[in-house]
């Protein structure tokens, strides 16, 4: 798809997916247990910076060297609502300018999270552009791992 579709791939993916209007049952534990949540989701984005894809700021808040993730969930909600957040990516004015109630966003910030899928409901992740992994997933931030010139 890559090659077919040049810059605007994240853009016909996104419209794809909107149109697909999937979603899983799952169990998040943050922070071995701080917080336990069940939600039916259909996008989990786990960044320790702002952005990815094409200039998404996906997560407005986050800083690389804060040694904490940052979560975006968008939990299942109505596919008006979510074509209407699209626009609002680039600027992070969808989590800036959102609620759960009217968007089913939810931000986290977290050293550890696991995600668990109800039982028999077990599905590939996507990581930076490709599928491997398979549910459950655990993420954790390993502090310094990774020295940063800013």
């Amino acid at each position: 798809m890559r090659n077919v579709f040049g810059g605007s791939r994240y853009d016909v993916c996104a419209v794809y997916q909107i149109l697909k209007f999937s979603s899983r049952f799952v169990t998040l534990n943050i922070d071995d247990g701080k917080f336990v949540i069940d939600l039916d989701l259909a996008v989990f984005a786990a960044l320790n910076g702002k952005y990815f894809g094409k200039g998404l700021m996906i997560c407005p808040f986050a800083k690389m060297d804060s040694e904490f993730m940052d979560i975006a969930l968008l939990c299942r909600t109505t596919r008006m609502s979510t074509a209407s957040l699209f626009n609002k990516l680039p600027t992070g004015e969808s989590f800036l300018k959102s609620t759960f109630d009217n968007n089913g966003l939810l931000y986290l910030r977290c050293k550890k999270c696991e995600l668990v899928p109800y039982q028999g409901l077990d599905s590939a992740v996507g990581v930076d552009g490709e599928i491997g992994l398979q549910t459950p997933l655990l993420i954790e931030v390993i502090p310094n791992a990774m020295p940063l010139v800013l």
